[in-house]
């Protein structure tokens, strides 16, 4: 290495092992040195370092959220004159079903209530809860 050589936009003496940030190249500030005392604690820290990284880049992004593994299954159903809501999720949905729950989900599902519920309207009507 040359004396007094520059290298990357670092000036390093070599004579005094000081590096200096370039603009300081003339009587600078001296950069800090860090050395790793312990290995094993540095270890640990960086490891747990990068796992709470990566989870909190993955909650942000939402990799993580919790869905299910079942395939929800509809039955479309078309609306008839004088149909309601409690009578086809009475007729097309799940025996042993709760009538309220299912009347919830397929107002849900569809985004129709009793008043919006028109003749000619397709609906998709749960066969399982």
């Amino acid at each position: 290495m040359l004396y007094n050589e520059l290298l990357f936009c670092y000036y390093i003496d070599t004579q005094r092992t000081n590096v200096y940030m370039w603009p300081a190249a003339a009587g600078g500030i001296e950069m800090k040195r860090y050395r790793i005392k312990n290995r094993v604690r540095f270890t640990a820290f960086m490891a747990a370092f990068v796992l709470v990284f990566v989870i909190s880049v993955s909650s942000l992004l939402g990799y993580n959220d919790a869905t299910g593994m079942d395939i929800p299954e509809y039955t479309v159903v078309r609306v008839q004159a004088g149909d309601t809501l409690w009578g086809l999720a009475g007729q097309y949905g799940p025996e042993n079903a709760d009538i309220r729950q299912l009347v919830y989900e397929i107002s849900r599902i569809n985004g129709v209530t009793a008043s919006t519920l028109r003749p000619g309207m397709d609906i998709s009507i749960p066969t399982s809860l």
